[in-house]
């Protein structure tokens, strides 16, 4: 499924313009700002936002890796093994255990996030997720809806006293009702304008919400099981199902083929809970309701590592890959977090204190942005865990404000903002500034 549109060069620098402004609020530069604002006079308004530092961070590492680009197809040659010698990544590269020894951590904690917007749905909200480029959320509950938000819209509405009004303000952009039961996951596409939701109906919707006038998916694929969870292939052509069954699914988009491991003795025992595909493509992992992950190659689809027991038999809530596909983040009802080196199969970091009982949902852990802090809800408090995601060193608890329990935390890939979704029926928007250098 692609896309093929041309940018407008003139529509390109209107962006860029849209940025510096964005970027001199989220600073405090409110003069130079308004006065940059007076020439472009941009429309609709431009809200606070780091988003043009996170790119220019982006570009910095991009001409990086450009001069090392042998290095690095030398490192992805062996996916579960890292060679030595290769040069300590840049700061938005993520958590690198082998080369990080005191880092200064200049992103904000989780007690330093604010709510900024909230939206609700008629019955308990069950899950969340960032677009690639963090500009928009989706929301999908217990009533079967799912709803997109535009980032900036909730920013201005949660940070301008004289937001506008207007129908074309309103966060909530659109509101699809294409599923018939439960929603159970939503990931975004890594690149392009689809979002993919899974729901108990055993439906999987892919939609594209550049369309602004279609409501309805632009895909159907149907299991015979409800869905459990999804994750794109970095490429995007591809689709990785998991549903109520020890038996992954791998779905070609352009087609709607399915395909599954060769190798009986490979697959599960138990249903599937949560997948995960790394950055690389190399690899994806997946953690059933027995309590095992498994490792999978990502063009054989064989199993090449099994971490049985991997929460003490507790089902597992989640599993997610750093972004150089060489760790992996898994959250357990045993209300532990775990950091695996995916080489070894070792779990090299456990971070404690989100509880001291067995969790009754399935929440899952994720990173930051930047990799530096690990957030998990505490179930028993309805507080956000934080811990340092090098040393495991907790930080001090965010209360969630949500009145019942939290279901659901996602990150955005791009600035320290979050979404976490509750049986309240509510989803709430956090955002924080960064830490001053």
């Amino acid at each position: 499924m692609t896309s093929g549109t041309t940018r407008s060069p003139l529509k390109d620098k209107d962006e860029l313009y849209r940025c510096i402004i964005s970027q001199l609020l989220y600073d405090g530069h409110h003069e130079q700002a308004l006065s940059l604002i007076q020439v472009v006079m941009p429309n609709p308004e431009c809200p606070p936002s780091g988003r043009l530092l996170s790119i220019f961070q982006k570009g910095l590492t991009a001409e990086s890796a450009e001069k090392s680009e042998q290095e690095k197809q030398a490192q992805l040659s062996n996916p579960l093994l890292a060679p030595g010698g290769t040069p300590a990544p840049t700061a938005s590269s993520g958590i690198d255990l082998e080369y990080e020894s005191d880092v200064l951590i200049m992103t904000p904690e989780a007690v330093n996030y604010d709510t900024v917007y909230v939206t609700s749905h008629k019955d308990p909200c069950k899950t969340t997720g960032f677009s690639y480029d963090g500009q928009y959320v989706a929301t999908g509950s217990v009533d079967a809806s799912i709803k997109l938000l535009d980032v900036d819209k909730m920013l201005i509405k949660g940070t301008s006293e004289a937001a506008s009004e207007s129908a074309d303000q309103h966060p909530v952009i659109k509101t699809y009702y294409d599923h018939v039961n439960e929603i159970t996951c939503i990931k975004f596409h890594p690149f392009d304008t689809f979002m993919a939701s899974g729901a108990k109906d055993k439906m999987v919707k892919v939609y594209d919400y550049s369309k602004t006038a279609s409501k309805k998916a632009v895909r159907t694929l149907e299991d015979v099981e409800p869905i459990k969870d999804v994750s794109y292939h970095p490429g995007g052509e591809w689709l990785l199902v998991a549903c109520r069954h020890p038996v992954l699914r791998l779905y070609n988009l352009e087609n709607g083929s399915c395909f599954v491991g060769a190798n009986p003795r490979e697959h599960h025992t138990k249903f599937v809970n949560a997948v995960d595909y790394a950055p690389n493509g190399r690899l994806y992992a997946s953690g059933d309701k027995a309590g095992n992950i498994k490792i999978w190659d990502g063009v054989s689809s064989r199993c090449i590592q099994n971490i049985l027991g991997a929460h003490g038999g507790e089902p597992i809530c989640s599993v997610r890959f750093s972004k150089n596909s060489r760790y992996l983040l898994t959250a357990g009802k045993d209300s532990l977090v775990k950091l695996w080196e995916i080489g070894t199969s070792r779990d090299i970091l456990t971070y404690t204190g989100a509880g001291s009982q067995k969790m009754t949902k399935r929440v899952p852990a994720v990173f930051n942005h930047t990799e530096d802090y690990v957030f998990f809800p505490d179930e028993g408090a309805t507080s956000l865990c934080c811990w340092s995601s090098r040393n495991g060193e907790r930080m001090r608890l965010l209360p969630l404000v949500h009145s019942r329990s939290v279901r659901f935390i996602a990150h955005s890939p791009v600035h320290a903002g979050m979404m976490t979704c509750g049986d309240d029926y509510r989803a709430r928007f956090w955002y924080a500034k960064p830490l001053e250098s």
